[in-house]
């Protein structure tokens, strides 16, 4: 299903917009990443690869989606004449 959303994102964006917002996306995707190794290292002074990985990657899904519904928005909202 990722997959799926990144190249549709991909897409969506470029007709929208006319750029990728695939850049903007990973920066934000590795920012998130650190900052979740800062936090479960120095806040719950205990870092368990596995905890990582199912927080990183179940976020990394809800925000992909979501950004893919909004981007589905926009586009049908521009169709209809909505915006």
């Amino acid at each position: 299903m990722m997959l799926f959303l990144v190249v549709a994102i991909a897409q969506l964006s470029v007709e929208l917009t006319g750029l990728s917002l695939l850049p903007f996306l990973a920066f934000a995707v590795s920012a998130y990443g650190l900052a979740l190794t800062v936090y479960l290292v120095y806040m719950e002074d205990d870092f368990r690869l596995k905890r990582f990985i199912v927080v990183y990657w179940r976020t990394l899904d809800i925000l992909m989606l979501l950004v893919y519904c909004v981007l589905l928005f926009i586009k049908t909202a521009q169709e209809t004449g909505f915006l």
